[in-house]
């Protein structure tokens, strides 16, 4: 394991969309010595902002000391909730002190291997989730109305519950990201003919030694028809 860092850079990536596939994103710095985590304590935040409806945003911050050793052949990362906070409207008041009581340590332990990914992740790339979330929205929506004036709402709904599975789960690469820049995009064909489409966004830093996460971003824009809502995640990891 290396030194913490200190200071840090970013790699830019690209990705191109041709009919709902990805080409292949800018590779990490992988090619050296592979991902070796710093050795001493580090500091974990997460912030997550959720469009709401009706325009409103619920942001939460949550911040994590954190600690990799090495454990077989890969690592272990625990950690402990340093701190919490929410913003929010009054509106969505009682979701805002849900997420300020709720304890964020459930995720650690985490296990990771010798590349850095999560141990039992499923290394599912974007393009099948998204078909699995629409798909898990269509049959919610079948389950429902079906009269022609509520299916794009019932549909809509369907697919921001089912998209925000994405958002409770992290890349399983996230601490060493095998693409900097990627992104997954898969339209939708609606029964009444209107538009619709999920897509997600990420991106990544490598710290200067390049072998570790240093920062990360995955954005997640549903749409359908004139509507559109968007959630976005950002990771850092620095010295605390």
């Amino acid at each position: 394991m290396k030194a913490i860092f200190s200071r840090r850079h970013t790699i830019a990536g690209s990705a191109a969309l041709v009919a709902g596939s990805v080409w292949p994103g800018i590779l990490a710095a992988q090619a050296g010595t592979g991902f070796d985590p710093p050795d001493g304590p580090m500091l974990l935040s997460r912030r997550l902002v959720r469009e709401m409806r009706g325009g409103a945003r619920l942001v939460v911050t949550r911040e994590w000391d954190v600690r990799f050793a090495p454990l077989g052949k890969g690592y272990r990362l625990d950690g402990t909730q340093r701190s919490v906070s929410v913003d929010a409207p009054a509106a969505l008041e009682p979701l805002a002190e849900f997420e300020r009581v709720r304890r964020g340590d459930g995720k650690f332990p985490i296990l990771l291997n010798t590349n850095g990914g999560f141990l039992g992740g499923t290394s599912i790339e974007d393009n099948a989730l998204l078909r699995q979330a629409i798909d898990k929205a269509r049959s919610m929506m079948a389950a429902g109305d079906k009269s022609r004036d509520t299916e794009r709402n019932a549909f809509l709904a369907a697919l921001r519950q089912s998209a925000a599975r994405f958002v409770s789960r992290w890349p399983d690469d996230l601490f060493f990201p095998a693409r900097l820049s990627h992104v997954a995009s898969r339209e939708l064909a609606m029964p009444n003919g209107a538009n619709g489409s999920i897509d997600i966004a990420f991106e990544a830093g490598l710290a200067l030694a390049g072998n570790c996460m240093d920062h990360a971003k995955r954005t997640i824009t549903t749409r359908v028809a004139d509507t559109a809502r968007t959630s976005i995640e950002s990771w850092k990891l620095h010295t605390p």
